[in-house]
């Protein structure tokens, strides 16, 4: 019985983390970047109406990279300035959203050059 209440503890615990729904977004042009000390904002076009399930987004033109506490995600942060930098098309897979800089900005885990 104690087994059994552990495993529904950590299900319900971790259970939340996974409900986030993820959404895709292709053929953007980057415009701006802005860096801050834990994350860098990133400004596209064409802009969307969607707002990717962040409250505050209805411009739907931006999203937000974060790296405080991964450090690997520097690495995705020098793919987008690579793509910057040539004038390439991307594409970003955004999950759950961060709060700061005027409203919720959409969360990259990923990115895709085109």
């Amino acid at each position: 019985m104690k087994k059994f209440a552990i495993i529904i503890a950590i299900t319900l615990f971790y259970a939340p983390l996974s409900w986030a729904e993820s959404f895709q977004l292709s053929g953007k042009k980057i415009t701006e970047i802005h860096v801050y000390s834990t994350s860098a904002s990133i400004k596209f076009t064409p802009a969307d109406s969607a707002n990717y399930g962040c409250s505050g987004n209805s411009q739907g033109s931006s999203v937000i990279i974060s790296w405080a506490g991964n450090e690997d995600m520097k690495a995705m942060y020098s793919t987008i300035l690579a793509a910057y930098m040539a004038g390439k098309t991307v594409g970003f897979g955004v999950q759950g959203c961060l709060n700061g800089y005027f409203n919720e900005t959409p969360l990259i885990y990923r990115v895709d050059l085109n």
